[in-house]
């Protein structure tokens, strides 16, 4: 139980420290750049005049990243408090993956699996995770 204690303030450490992986993106979205005499317009509040240039798809890069550790950190505490037994342990760390599959789908658009070797005749080597589980998610674009 000393591994939940250490997790816990290793995700409160990633928590407390993200903001400075972006300080650059921060200081010029509420400052104006370092610029003290840049006047906001009404417009610019209400649209968000730095929001186009925040890069989103790293904070998400971290966010999936998180989601996967939290994930893996519920089901050890589920694991040891429950003391689960290995036949359904063996099922756990395809929901932990789960987070890490959807950062793959949203920035790359892949969701390839690799097939175990005794699997491949009847699933070929490749099965896309991706055409079965977005079949009835409407268009975004």
């Amino acid at each position: 139980m000393m591994g939940l204690v250490s997790a816990l303030v290793y995700l409160l450490a990633i928590i407390v420290f993200l903001p400075f992986a972006f300080k650059s993106y921060i200081v010029e979205a509420t400052s104006g750049g370092g610029h003290k005499d840049v006047v906001v317009e009404a417009q610019h509040v209400e649209t968000g005049r730095f929001l186009h240039r925040f890069p989103l798809e790293k904070l998400a890069s971290y966010g999936f990243a998180y989601g996967t550790i939290a994930t893996v950190i519920i089901l050890g505490f589920i694991d040891d408090t429950f003391d689960i037994r290995w036949r359904h342990k063996f099922f756990i760390p395809a929901f932990a993956s789960l987070p890490t599959l959807g950062l793959y789908y949203i920035d790359f658009g892949v969701t390839h699996v690799v097939v175990p070797l005794p699997l491949r005749p009847y699933l070929g080597e490749l099965f896309d995770l991706g055409e079965h589980a977005s079949m009835n998610l409407p268009d975004v674009c």
